[in-house]
């Protein structure tokens, strides 16, 4: 049987296509033309001549994203076969490969590879899930610029998952036996662009200082830590001038034994989802191979990035997304056990660390994935579209209603089953449990509440949503549940399908924000 279609874009948003697969064929041969997947044949594509978009490249065999140093997301749920360098001898040119690069196993024929990458975020033998973010893109290895190569095999041959549309025989299939099948199910190319996490009030920044005062805290002796200062460290040198507030530090590696260190400790706020990111210097940073160890304590194990700070110049690069709570139970250490030799003469740059609180949402509930229509009790409802002249303040294009809103229904059992229903495709970029907001507008007690839920499922925490205001006229935020408890869905990492069912006929729904900060209220 062929295979469904699996993959999800491995970004989020929407992204140019640089680089296409070449049909005939992907190789790397140069013979001055590529086939892509429509069957349509394209001059001037030697690598050294061809035009970005539309020409490239003469024997690729992948897809290049136009991503800068930005998230790269699982394309589905599997296993890290590898994550590393394709080769320690060469960090760019022709004979570096793919670079820093990772590659999953999926379990059925097909493993993805994601190359050229700035950052790792996974390690080998590790299970992700579709959606999950595993690493940041960048420049290293056999690249002219930073982007994402994304690449599929099937038991081995490289094949393109946009299938073959051309009129003709696929040379590619000719040659190797191998069938190109379309095989994105979600993202871009399925139509539903994957939206990413929003940054919300002012970030956290702790930046190194020379007084180890505050959250920032630097020295040796990893087994029985010494803070410098008060104790000495002779091998951690500070350098004015550059680096974020004109000053950063610098250690030598040590390979696998790790000596000195930093540390950064936030006192934060509030408690909810935060984005790491840590600053890199153009100088004094040269390590291919920087260890950051991530503490959260709303995590159930630690977490480790590994980041190629040669390839990075006064630039923010993201470790991923974490929950942490208030206080200051968490922190983000890194130390000279790269795993790269002493003579190498390769250092380890410390400078800023900041913690940045990201939400899920808002999104548009007019922008569903899908609209499923119930009979109840003899009537059959829908989600339909409205942007109401009469009713002014809905944000996006206009909101969604439940209709016909007579004669009246009620539907409080099994509505994951008898209720219209929207669908969202989103990424919950970590685990954890996220208050449901839902902005919508009622003119009376009839016509005020809604269920909310993940993957199908309903949870109890979830439905009955009222209590806002919303039995009066007016588009309100809303996040409290008949029940009286705050609305919440626990909810795992990576991509998921986030449920809206009616309760009541009538009822106006016009955006949805979920959040792992419970002081949060949307504007």
């Amino acid at each position: 049987a062929q295979t469904a279609p699996f993959l999800s874009s491995p970004y989020y948003g929407e992204k140019a296509i640089n680089c296409f697969f070449d049909h005939e064929y992907p190789n790397y041969g140069q013979d001055n033309s590529i086939v892509i997947y429509t069957g349509e044949r394209r001059s001037n594509a030697n690598r050294d001549i061809c035009t970005l978009h539309y020409s490239c490249y003469a024997g690729h065999p992948a897809y290049d994203y136009d991503l800068e140093y930005e998230p790269v997301l699982a394309a589905a749920s599997g296993t890290v076969e590898k994550a590393e360098w394709n080769s320690w001898a060469y960090r760019t040119g022709p004979n570096s490969g793919l670079g820093l690069y990772i590659r999953l196993g999926h379990g059925n024929g097909y493993q993805t590879y994601y190359g050229h990458l700035s950052a790792l975020l996974v390690q080998e033998g590790q299970a992700v899930v579709k959606g999950q973010m595993i690493g940041v893109s960048g420049n290293t290895g056999n690249s002219s610029g930073a982007h994402l190569h994304f690449e599929v095999r099937h038991n081995g041959t490289r094949t393109d998952p946009y299938g073959w549309s051309g009129g003709y025989t696929d040379p590619w299939q000719a040659a190797s036996g191998e069938a190109s099948i379309f095989l994105w199910s979600d993202g871009q190319w399925a139509g539903y662009p994957l939206a990413a996490p929003t940054p919300y009030g002012s970030a956290v920044v702790v930046d190194d200082n020379p007084n180890n005062t505050g959250s920032f805290k630097k020295g040796r002796s990893w087994g029985s830590p010494v803070e410098c200062p008060p104790g000495s460290c002779p091998y951690w040198w500070r350098v004015t001038g550059i680096g974020y507030g004109s000053d950063m530090y610098y250690t030598y590696v040590n390979g696998y034994t790790a000596d000195y260190w930093a540390k950064w400790q936030p006192s934060l706020s509030q408690a909810g989802l935060y984005e790491v990111q840590v600053y890199i210097a153009c100088n004094h940073a040269t390590t291919w191979f920087a260890q950051y160890h991530i503490y959260s304590n709303g995590s159930p194990y630690d977490t480790y990035a590994r980041v190629d700070q040669l390839g990075l110049c006064n630039q923010w690069i993201s470790l991923g997304y974490y929950y942490f709570s208030g206080g200051s139970n968490h922190y983000v250490r890194t130390s000279d056990a790269t795993t790269e030799s002493y003579s190498t003469g390769r250092k380890v740059g410390v400078d800023a660390v900041r913690f940045r609180r990201v939400n899920v949402g808002p999104f548009e509930v007019e922008d569903y994935r899908e609209r499923i229509g119930r009979t109840y009790q003899g009537l059959y409802m829908n989600w339909e579209f409205r942007n109401w002249s009469g009713k002014p303040g809905w944000r996006g294009s206009g909101a969604m209603q439940a209709l016909p809103k007579n004669p009246h229904k009620n539907i409080n059992t099994g509505y994951t089953t008898a209720s219209p229903e929207l669908r969202y495709r989103t990424v919950f970029p970590a685990s954890g449990t996220y208050y449901v907001w839902v902005r919508a507008y009622g003119e009376n007690g009839k016509e005020d509440s809604v269920h909310a839920g993940y993957d199908g499922y309903g949870p109890s925490s979830a439905d009955r949503i009222s209590g806002c205001g919303w039995n009066s006229p007016g588009w309100k935020w809303c996040n409290s549940t008949m029940d009286g408890p705050r609305a919440t869905i626990y909810v795992g990492a990576g991509l998921h399908t986030f449920n809206l069912w009616m309760r009541e006929n009538g009822f106006r729904a016009d955006q949805v924000l979920l959040t792992q900060d419970p002081s949060y209220t949307p504007p």
